[in-house]
């Protein structure tokens, strides 16, 4: 329903906003507790438009205070259409749209105004009207229902009072309902509120047993009160709550024609179809009105399809017949290469130079040209991963065999222990297995060492604890020189050692590492090399002629082709004069290169000769290092060595580095792999990569930096306060020593256990230790010789402390006849104490007192009798004895000992229980019979709308004098105030409520006042001023906080209590003063004074004192009215009586101490004079007074502080306040100003503001110059200044006299009011006739010429909507008198159809009707279907992939909006908005998803809407999940599931030379495995693996069931594990980006679980599981289940 209102409380804020929209402002209209208001007289409007509403803002004095209704809301005018038409007039869509306005607001409004206050007949609200349970209290009158309006059974337990029992010699719960006579309980043996609800007979309540008016609101239950229960006209208007008169109430055919307000009926009051063609308009079918797909091929003409009809990109291909896109059709350069077909250029053969140029980068070219070009993995010149390496220059491993060929390296070696040099070597074998196997690398030899000629050096101080270290293996009688780094292998003979290989020096490893490509094409001529080889002495000769080298290294290939005959290099060696003539003519070698021969015998090394070309820069360098080459030379068996073996060279310089800090690529500049070393310089550390970061190994000294599962021969020193920590560093053993003291630390919850051979013999937990088995102590415990005490034990006499050994006894036998004492000690008596099971709590016997000297003994009875009590005889002998009523004294059963449930029926006399012994509430309605609770029982106002059954109130119900008012009927009439002009009748004014108040309110501006009876104490209250007058407790004392009057006396009949003060006199301290007054003068304790009180020249002291009480003070009067003290710093004459204090005398001088100087003087007949420090300032005369000096007041406002007031009523003040200073008439009269020269100047003197003087003419000036003076017949303007008029606009005019003058800002002209009218003086009056091209678009720029007269330059133009806006043109051109043209700016839709006003500079204007048409254009079409936006979304996540677009066929610009309040809204509430963002030009949402508790769909609209102001609405919604599902990637049949989810696939890759391996997947599990054999290069890799798998955003956590795990423990075993990568695996390599279980090691078989990072989530990844092992290596794992999930969602 359309909001055409708004309702408000007053709450005493003057601004009240109203948003729907109207056609004028002066539609908007307001009532204040259903009066209408006036516009600017109560209220002003502001801020409005049309569309968006405003503020009503009350005027000052008319602010609506609390609880004033207050109703704004529209009332269009309909007295005459917005738009008539005439026969042949043009129909036009401004004046349709503004009609069809007017009358849709009309509608609108009687619609929601059919039932208002005044629209209902009197008794027209029967029964059928009221709807259920809205006839509250309120609405019934008092004494209305009375017995017969009740239903039976309606009176509950709440209504009844309950009543207790007393006393305290019987143990509780003793005495049962079978110890009571019958009829012993009466009336006064029940306390009051002890009988509860229970204890009543059903129906057993009459009438007679309720008191009267008893049966309050809270008795009656729900519904009780039916129509029976109502009398005849008992429901008044007071009793029905405001707007409960609805439409059910209403009978049918009640609301009439009449009664329905116009323009109120609105679309979904219309009968499905009722509105055929005959009721629509010509023209009034527009875009909006025509649903999506409705206009078919069938409703479009042939031919009437334009270009500007498609929607940009709207053409696909299914639209485009064959072949009929031609050459003509296809834009220059519009052929990219994603345009061609992959292939289709196979018959296109480029040029070398073409290829060269890298003309086919963008382009496709065959596979001819590919192979040509391009290396080709396929064509079998590459080693692949399980190849072997054959010993060849022509073929490339890939990265998975390289991988692989350094891991079968690696698995040569048991370990690797790097150390720094050769006296570093370990005190312990580093293999902890076998001892043999494990490299130890020696980073740099400090000395040159001597193999003997059976390859054997020793190294004294080898180790770092000073033994000697043998190294055999070397080669025979060779150096090996300081700098060198040494690789040699562990022996099962500790400190012996076999030479494993030399290490080059650090820094020609660096030269060759720089030089890599220059190796790398000395690798792949290695033939060549050999050959120059076998001939060092003759490159020696070559090398001392480096020039003719570096000629030669130009010409590579020939030298090449030289390699091929390296006898007749040979031969030219020992003739090299020869070879540097050769080297001069070159360009004659070059002649013979290119001689066909010499070609084709090149062609048998293209390979070389291609490398060789590619590499001339670096044989240039080879060239200019020729002493390397030669050093090279001379160890080129090593050369030779390393070059058989180069791969593995490349890759350990790669693998291995040497660094001061961690690298971050190998050592050619790839990628880190896991299994890649370096040694740390700086920590002196060897490092290993596992795949994610470098792991601290070995350091120099031997040390293991990071290493777990060793064990250790030697000593670890730990230095103190260095912890050995077993377990978790926060919950495990601490073991150190701190400097002092040695500390075994658990930090665990646990115990700290001490075992041998796995029992616990001492356990330490946090309450204490436990030993088992003996504690043998030497020496004492705790003090005690503990053998000692043994001894004295066992002195203890046999059998006087025994027990058996199985639920024994302990036995105290005393001696003979001797008894077993408990005895007192320290003050405490004798106490024997009887424990529970556990020792929790216990039960004493305790020994009478010291003091009661008692001795005598107590014999309990020799058997148990039941339901007895325990009686002593004079002999302490104790029976168990019945108790009878006998035994029981009177009234000695109090509460406490009747048992719960005692006192039945029969227990209690009738007519015993009256009212107060009811417990409150207690009487519910099954204890009262039917029709007890008469209208006598019922309080007045007890029966509200809850206990009025639905239906209840019938027409006879309702008083016939009980007019309802309109505040009863719904919709709300509004609250109305109920007045009375006549007087108020006799009887009383009862008003009842919690805290009733009266207020009475003063139309005037005199205080408020207001009686209240505030839970028993009576109040008066100023509530203008919030201050209580008078209070009469409940005690009836009375508060009076203001003076009392009491002129005529106050008359009191008993004494007066004062508890506080009397004029600060303390009453009851001054009676107790007066009381203890004695006659003792000095001495004499009873001195009577009939005379003269004489000091015979000594002094009457009387000490300080306060004035208060009874002490140190002279008192005169028989209430010691005056009194004289000093009070130690000031002296007092102080008078409390009821006259005046008199001083007697002619002339009173009041001096200072000194008495040299008057203070004041008063004089008999005569003048009162003041001073100041001895002079006079102030003396009254027998005329008034004078004063000398300055007469100050201090600030004040006039109502406070300090003022300087005349007039009898202070009707004259002058005051400062502080900021300002005020002259403040406040009389009746007027502030007179008499003289004959009257001024007003400024502070300083020199500036006359104003001048009246005696020539009767009035003066105004500004800063000292006259700008205004009256005159005799008028005034006038003085200076060459302006004079401003006031000024507005037309609508601001009001009244005025004939002669008026003011600016008009609406016309832009002086206008002067003649008496009649407003008439513009000067103005110009142009006329326009007509306007060209009045249909525009509503964007900017279309072109319209005004014709008419009187036109000016500079006139300007504006488009006044029908809306109320005027939007100014974007240009306007003067052609002449009678002509401009005007560009229209952009114009809403809203606003047509649009005035043109033409406005002259002087003023002038014209205004032509609206003939300026706004055409709709195309509404913007949605390109984004309707429906769900994106993917599901993730709560607490970013939202992703969610944008809305829309075009417009008029090429406009598109905003976006949402017309709901859910997907923008901030209300924060996840189940029904999002809070998220929409970005109002792209369309793109953005935000976090809300925080749901389940999978929630929001679903929303949002509006495209054009620059024209045209919109399309389409629905759309977002799924946000909870938590998303769970994905079983693959469940076997233990799971309920059969295998891999659809569209999951799994493959196999592996490396096994000579083992076995695989991986499969079944219904039942997924699968890998290896198998190693004893034989070479034995090892195996082998993984299984998915395709690409989507991981959905939100699944943090991943889930797998490791059915079974096993790898053996007599082979190499490697690892095995299982985890995700960003990419596939390949052959025998890992795929990169791993997360997961990548090492099982420890993790066993069972359920794993780990989280997934969230830059993974919403990713594809791929899982793989796999293992990994060498000789005689066996393993495989299985996997029965592979999921991911949300946390929140398993």
């Amino acid at each position: 329903m359309a909001t055409t209102f708004v309702d408000y409380t007053g709450d005493g804020n003057a601004t009240k906003a109203f948003s729907f929209p109207s056609y004028k402002v002066e539609d908007i209209k307001v009532k204040v507790d259903d009066v209408v208001k006036t516009v600017s007289t109560h209220y002003n409007i502001t801020s409005y438009t049309t569309t968006g509403g405003g503020n009503v803002v009350f005027t000052s004095g008319n602010i609506p205070a609390s609880p004033a209704d207050i109703h704004i809301y529209r009332d269009t005018d309909v007295d005459s259409a917005k738009a008539t038409y005439t026969a042949g007039s043009s129909v036009k869509a401004g004046d349709l749209n503004n009609n069809h306005t007017q009358l849709l607001y009309a509608l609108q409004e009687e619609q929601n105004q059919l039932v208002r206050s005044g629209n209902i007949k009197d008794a027209a609200v029967i029964t059928s009207k009221i709807k259920d349970l809205n006839v509250t209290r309120a609405k019934i009158a008092n004494d209305a229902i009375d017995g017969t309006k009740i239903a039976d059974d309606s009176i509950n337990s709440e209504h009844y009072v309950a009543g207790s029992i007393d006393t305290e010699h019987i143990a509780d719960a003793q005495i049962t309902h079978v110890k009571l006579a019958n009829d012993s309980v009466d009336g006064d043996n029940i306390q009051d509120d002890v009988i509860n609800s229970e204890h009543y007979v059903a129906v057993s309540i009459d009438t007679e047993h309720i008191a009267n008016e008893n049966i309050t609101t809270a008795k009656l239950a729900a519904d009780a009160v039916t129509a029976s229960k109502l009398a005849d006209n008992a429901v008044v208007t007071a009793n029905i709550v405001d707007a409960n008169v609805t439409h059910v109430k209403l009978a049918t055919d009640a609301v009439d024609g009449d009664n329905i307000a116009d323009d109120s009926i609105n679309s979904e009051h219309y009968v499905d179809g009722s509105i055929d063609t005959a009721h629509i308009a010509d023209s009034q079918v527009t875009t909006a009105k025509i649903a999506a797909d409705a206009v078919n091929g069938t409703k479009i003409a042939d031919d009437s399809i334009n270009s500007e009809h498609y929607v940009d990109g709207s053409i696909d291909t299914a639209h485009i017949a064959d072949a009929q896109i031609t050459t003509a059709k296809i834009a220059d350069g519009a052929i990219t290469d994603a345009k061609i077909a992959g292939g289709s250029l196979d018959n296109r053969y480029y040029t070398e130079t073409e290829l060269d140029a890298g003309q086919l980068d963008n382009r496709y070219y065959t596979e001819t040209e590919s192979d040509a070009r391009y290396f080709n993995i396929s064509t079998g010149d590459t080693i692949k991963d399980g190849d072997s390496f054959p010993d060849n220059d022509t073929t490339i491993a890939t990265t998975a065999a390289i991988n692989d060929r350094i891991i079968d390296l690696v698995d040569d070696v048991g370990g690797f222990v790097p150390i720094a040099n050769e006296t570093s070597f370990p005190n312990t074998n580093p293999d902890v297995n076998n001892g043999t196997g494990t490299i130890v690398s020696v980073s740099t030899l400090a000395s040159n060492h001597t193999s003997n000629g059976s390859g054997t050096f020793t190294i004294s101080n080898g180790t770092v604890g000073n033994s000697t270290v043998t190294i055999t293996g070397a080669a025979n009688s060779t150096t090996y020189s300081a700098g060198y780094g040494l690789l040699v292998e562990t022996t099962s003979t500790l400190n012996t050692y076999t030479f494993h290989r030399l290490v080059p020096k650090a820094t020609e490893v660096t030269t060759v590492a720089g030089i890599s490509s220059n190796i790398t094409t000395v690798a792949t001529n290695t033939s060549n090399i050999n050959a120059v080889a076998a001939d060092a002495s003759d490159i020696g000769v070559v090398a001392a002629d480096g020039t003719d080298i570096g000629l030669v290294a130009g010409s590579i290939a020939n030298v090449n082709t030289t390699a091929g005959s390296i006898a007749n290099v040979n031969t030219t060696a020992t003739n090299i004069a020869n070879v540097n003539n050769v080297g001069n003519n070159i360009s004659n070698v070059n002649a013979v290169h290119s001689n066909a021969s010499n070609i084709n015998s090149a062609v048998s090394n293209a390979s070389n000769i291609n490398s060789a070309v590619s590499n001339a820069s670096n044989i240039n360098s080879v060239a200019g290092s020729i002493s390397n080459v030669n050093t090279t030379a001379g160890s080129i068996a090593n050369v030779n060595t390393a070059a058989s073996n180069i791969s593995n060279v490349n890759n350990f310089a790669n693998t291995y580095q040497i660094a001061s800090s961690d690298p971050t690529t190998d050592g050619g500049g790839n990628a880190l792999a896991e299994g890649d070393l370096y040694f740390n310089t700086t920590a002196n550390e060897l490092k290993v990569y596992n795949g994610g970061s470098w792991q601290g190994g070995v350091t120099a000294s031997g040390n293991f930096a990071a290493k777990t599962g060793n064990t250790f021969t030697g000593t670890n020193i730990h230095n103190d306060n260095v912890k050995s920590v077993y377990g978790t560093s926060s919950d495990g053993l601490e073991v150190f020593h701190n400097g002092s003291d040695s500390v075994i630390n658990d930090q665990g919850t646990g115990s700290l256990k001490l075992q041998t051979g796995g029992n616990t013999k001492v356990e330490i937990t946090g309450t204490g230790t436990s030993v088992t088995g003996n504690i043998v102590v030497s020496g004492n415990v705790d003090g005690r010789d503990v053998a000692a005490d043994g001894v004295a034990l066992d002195g203890f006499k046999t059998g006087n402390v025994t027990t058996t050994t199985t639920n024994g006894n302990i036995k105290l036998t005393p001696n003979g006849t001797g008894a077993v004492e408990i005895k007192g000690v320290g003050g405490a008596d004798g106490t024997l104490q009887l424990n529970c099971s556990v020792n929790s709590h216990g039960v004493k016997i305790k020994a009478p007192a010291h003091s009661a000297a008692a001795s005598y003994t107590l014999t309990l009875p020799s058997s148990i009798s039941a339901n007895g009590a325990l009686v002593t005889d004079a002999n302490g002998n104790l029976t168990f004895q019945p108790v009878n009523t006998g035994g029981i004294g009177n009234g000695a059963v109090t509460t406490d000992k009747i048992n719960a449930d005692a006192v039945t029926n029969a227990k209690i006399a009738d007519d015993s229980i009256d009212s107060e012994h009811y417990v409150d509430g207690s009487i519910d309605t099954a204890h009262i019979a039917d029709l007890q609770v008469t209208t006598a029982k019922i309080a007045d106002g007890a029966v509200n709308s809850a206990k009025i059954a639905d239906g209840a109130i019938v027409n006879a119900d309702v008083n016939a004098s009980a007019a309802i008012a309109g505040t009863k009927i719904s919709p709300d009439f509004g609250s109305q105030n109920v007045v009375t002009t006549g007087t108020l009748g006799s009887g009383d004014i009862t008003v009842t409520n919690a805290s009733p108040k009266v207020n009475l309110v003063d139309s005037g501006n005199n205080p408020d006042w207001q009686i209240q009876n505030d839970d028993g104490t009576f109040r008066i209250t100023d509530t203008t001023n919030s201050s209580t007058k008078l209070r009469i407790d409940t005690s009836g004392n009375v508060l009076i906080p203001g003076n009392l009057d009491a002129n005529g006396g106050i008359d009191v009949s008993g004494s007066i209590t004062v508890t506080g003060t009397v004029d600060g006199v303390d009453i009851a301290a001054l009676n107790t003063t007066v009381g203890n007054i004695t006659t003792d003068v000095v001495s004499d304790t009873s001195p009577q004074l009939g005379g003269d009180l004489e000091s015979n020249g000594n002094q009457i002291k009387i000490g300080d004192g306060s004035g208060a009480g009874s002490t140190n003070k002279i008192s005169f009067g028989a209430s010691d009215d005056l009194n004289i003290y000093h009070d130690g710093s000031n002296s007092y004459i102080k008078d409390t009586g009821t006259g005046a204090l008199r001083i007697l005398t002619s002339q009173l001088d009041i001096m200072n101490p000194a008495n040299n100087e008057q203070l004041a003087k008063f004089v008999d007949d005569g003048a009162v004079e003041l001073y100041h420090d001895g002079s006079k300032k102030f003396e009254t005369t027998s005329t008034g007074t004078k004063f000398t000096g300055k007469l100050s007041a201090l600030d004040g406002s006039g109502s406070a502080g300090s003022w300087i007031a005349l007039g009898d009523s202070d009707d004259l003040k002058i005051y400062h306040d502080g900021s300002n200073s005020y002259i403040h008439d406040s009389g009746t009269g007027d502030l007179v100003v008499k003289a004959d020269d009257f001024y007003v100047q400024n502070a300083g003197a020199n500036h006359t503001q104003l001048v009246s003087d005696s020539d009767a003419d009035v003066k105004l000036s500004f800063n000292g110059t006259e700008k205004f003076q009256t005159t005799t017949d008028g005034a006038k303007v003085i200076g060459t200044g302006n004079f401003v008029l006031p000024s507005g606009t037309s609508a601001q005019r009001g009244s005025a006299a004939t002669g008026a003058i003011r600016y008009n800002t609406t016309t832009s002209q002086l206008e002067v009011y003649n008496g009649s009218a407003w008439a513009g003086v000067g103005a110009s009056s142009p006329q326009v006739y007509s306007v060209s091209n009045t249909t525009t678009t509503g964007a900017a720029g279309t072109s319209m010429v005004i014709r008419g007269e009187d036109f000016v330059s500079g006139a300007t133009v504006h488009y006044m909507g029908s809306d109320g806006t005027s939007v100014a043109a974007g240009s306007v051109a003067y052609n002449s008198e009678t002509q401009l043209t005007a560009v229209s700016p952009a114009l809403l839709v809203s606003g047509a159809p649009y005035s043109i006003k033409v406005t002259n500079p002087d003023g002038g204007e014209a205004v032509i009707g609206a003939d300026v048409e706004i055409s709709a254009g195309n509404a913007p079409a949605w390109t984004t279907a309707s429906g769900q936006l994106g993917s599901n979304q993730v709560k607490d996540v970013a939202v992703s992939g969610l944008t809305v677009a829309a075009t417009d066929a008029d090429s406009q610009a598109i905003t976006y909006s949402e017309v709901t309040s859910v997907l923008t809204s901030n209300a924060n509430t996840p189940a029904a908005t999002m809070n998220l963002s929409l970005n109002s030009s792209t369309g793109a949402i953005t935000g976090t998803a809300p925080s749901v508790t389940s999978d929630t769909t929001y679903t929303f609209t949002l509006r495209a809407t054009d620059t024209a102001g045209n919109t399309t609405d389409r629905s759309f919604n977002i799924v946000v999940l909870a938590a998303p599902a769970a994905i079983y990637w693959f469940a076997g049949t233990g799971y309920g599931a059969t295998g891999t989810r659809s569209g999951t696939t799994w493959s196999h890759t592996g490396y096994n030379p000579n083992a076995s391996g695989g991986g499969n997947a079944n219904n039942d599990r997924l699968r890998v495995y290896g198998n190693g054999t004893g034989g070479t290069y034995a090892g195996f890799h082998h993984f299984l693996y998915s395709n690409a798998i989507a991981i959905p955003t939100g699944h943090d956590k991943a889930q797998i069931y490791i059915s079974s795990l096993y790898t053996n423990n007599n082979g190499y075993r490697y690892n095995q594990g299982n985890g995700w990568t960003t990419s596939q695996p390949s052959g025998n390599s890992h795929g990169s980006g791993a997360f997961g279980a990548r090492n099982l090691g420890s993790h066993g078989s069972g359920l794993q679980t780990y989280d997934i990072p969230a830059s993974h989530q919403g990713q594809n990844r791929y899982f793989q599981m796999f293992v990994f092992g060498g000789q005689n290596g066996v393993q495989y794992q299985e996997i029965t289940l592979l999921k991911t999930y949300n946390v929140n969602n398993p």
